[in-house]
């Protein structure tokens, strides 16, 4: 229901709920003494979003006016502006057929992110610099700004095709919210705020939430827009109805949800994509701890449980990380051996302090980030008296993703499979073309000093751990056309066999699988997959090995 996105030309707290909405009295402050304390959280918020944004770093001006000039800008009588056209990139898959692609690729640097990351450094820039710099930044921005606004990107604007907005867009929000004082000088602040709220999905927050959590990507791009979009208010009433909504919004998205759906579960796996997804989680995880970290303290503070299903899963990572990578069976489609956790996200999360805000700081959450980095602590922890935490040690089932984990002293071993439920592995068009069988039973051991794998000479057929088919690599590499040349982008195939995960107990474990292959290729690969963990010792079974082809069916446990 769209009737309520977005009220114009003026709104009041009276006129922003219909019938199918929540009564605007059940959020609204009351009574009007809390009016001081609730300003003073918001201003509070608002110099924490500040001091986040401005830690990042600054562009040498030369760079800023050189991509500043390739947008051709100049300024028609009536004031609009006249540029290079602003391409959204996603325009282009509407036309796929068209060749599209081709021309999203011809567009190349006139992105609509690229405009928006040039604004975002203008922004950083402008607040870090005096003077001339100063003045000129502001004159760059400024322009910029009204030539988005001229080519759509303006409240209420639909433009046929806006979907996957957030990583395009997130700059935006960023940027306008740095330059926030300017925008008003220039008359452009009220567009603006109306624009962040119509483009980041804000109207969204108005509505009582029918599911538990939300989608990875949220937390990653749109949460901080939501945000700005309501600090943006100048009208305290309406801006303390609407922040009041956002909480509402953020604190549902960090329940437990249900099934295969985004994006916390109750054994610390973090889903995107309808799996357990790190390379997404890292971003989504940082975008949650840092909208926890913007509310802590404050009378918008989320509630304990979703402070505590949070933090279960950002800890849950250091887990199936050994120090910091995660191992290659969680990849998704980017086998490299490269994916990590970010330790400075533990280190926001440790300053939200613990989830009963009985203490200020977090001190486990302190320790673990101790000793998941090398760099020197905030000057904040370096006041405490607390030890870098040891290697965990122990056992333990991530039955959302069919995984466990074996660790003792600062080694790991991860074994993962896959199942009716959740899918072997992610192949996208150019992405992890030869990744069918990554997780046919994956067992990876990994040291402190490395991940484990190496893209360099890696055979294909031969992940450890894995049962396949020893196919030339011209078999092995995935079909993605499902249905014609000009159809089809991904491939995340399921097992028809609904068993596949393990237990632990007592520091030790077991993990199982009844492995079948898709029919989408031959189908006709099975298996009985078992590992046992005790201590040192890793048991590893297979039994029921079959396969009706004429190619061999291996099951190597590591590459030469």
């Amino acid at each position: 229901d769209h009737r309520d996105l977005h009220s114009f030309p003026t709104r009041r707290s009276s006129d922003l709920w219909n019938d199918t909405l929540q009564p605007a009295s059940a959020l609204t402050p009351s009574p009007t003494s809390n009016m001081r304390r609730v300003d003073r959280d918001v201003a509070t918020i608002g110099r924490r979003l500040d001091r986040m944004l401005l830690t990042r770093k600054t562009v040498a001006m030369s760079r800023l006016e050189s991509d500043f000039n390739a947008w051709q800008l100049s300024r028609n009588a009536d004031g609009t502006m006249r540029g290079r056209p602003v391409f959204f990139e996603r325009y282009g898959e509407t036309y796929e057929h068209l060749g599209g692609g081709a021309y999203a690729a011809e567009i190349g640097d006139m992105g609509l992110a690229k405009i928006n990351g040039l604004m975002l450094d203008i922004a950083l820039t402008c607040r870090n610099s005096s003077g001339a710099d100063s003045v000129r930044c502001c004159e760059m921005f400024i322009d910029l700004l009204r030539h988005t606004l001229d080519q759509g990107f303006h409240a209420g604007s639909g433009m046929g095709t806006l979907h996957h907005l957030g990583y395009s867009m997130r700059d935006y929000y960023t940027a306008v919210y740095l330059m926030r004082d300017v925008l008003a000088d220039h008359g452009l602040k009220q567009d603006v705020q109306r624009a962040v709220e119509w483009f980041s999905g804000a109207g969204e927050m108005k509505h009582v939430p029918t599911s538990l959590g939300m989608d990875m990507d949220a937390f990653n791009t749109n949460l901080v827009g939501r945000l700005v979009s309501v600090l943006l208010m100048d009208d305290a009433i309406l801006r303390t109805s609407y922040l009041r909504c956002f909480v509402r919004w953020f604190d549902n998205g960090l329940q437990l949800s249900d099934g295969l759906s985004g994006s916390f579960k109750p054994d610390g796996t973090a889903f995107h994509h309808c799996n357990h997804y790190p390379a997404y989680a890292v971003g989504g995880m940082r975008g949650a701890v840092n909208g926890l970290w913007l509310l802590h303290g404050t009378t918008f503070r989320v509630s304990q449980q979703a402070h505590e299903n949070l933090r279960s899963c950002v800890m849950a990572m250091r887990i199936y990380c050994n120090v910091c990578h995660w191992p290659v069976s969680l990849c998704g489609r980017h086998p490299d051996g490269r994916g990590s956790l970010q330790p400075a996200t533990f280190a926001r999360l440790a300053e939200c302090g613990t989830p009963n805000a009985t203490c200020a700081v977090d001190t486990a959450v302190v320790a673990a980030y101790k000793r998941l980095t090398a760099d020197a602590p905030t000057s904040k922890f370096l006041q405490l008296a607390i030890d870098a935490e040891n290697a965990p040690t122990g056992h333990w089932a991530f039955p959302y993703s069919c995984l466990d984990v074996h660790r003792r002293s600062d080694w790991m071993l991860a074994v993962k499979g896959h199942s009716r439920y959740i899918w072997n592995t992610e192949i996208y068009r150019g992405c992890n073309l030869y990744g069918r069988y990554l997780n046919y039973g994956n067992i990876q051991v990994m040291l402190p000093s490395q991940s484990g794998f190496s893209h360099d000479g890696w055979d294909w057929n031969h992940f450890p751990g894995t049962t396949s088919t020893l196919l030339p690599l011209s078999s092995l590499r995935a079909d993605i056309g499902n249905i014609g040349d000009d159809s089809g982008y991904e491939e995340m195939l399921l097992s028809d066999e609904s068993f596949c995960n393990g237990i632990a107990l007592s520091d030790n474990g077991a993990w199982g699988m009844v492995l079948h292959s898709h029919d989408k290729y031959d189908g006709t690969l099975r298996a009985h997959k078992s590992v046992f963990c005790f201590d040192n010792r890793i048991v590893c079974l297979g039994s029921d090995i079959r396969n009706q082809t004429d190619a061999h069916t291996i099951t190597p446990l590591c590459q030469e």
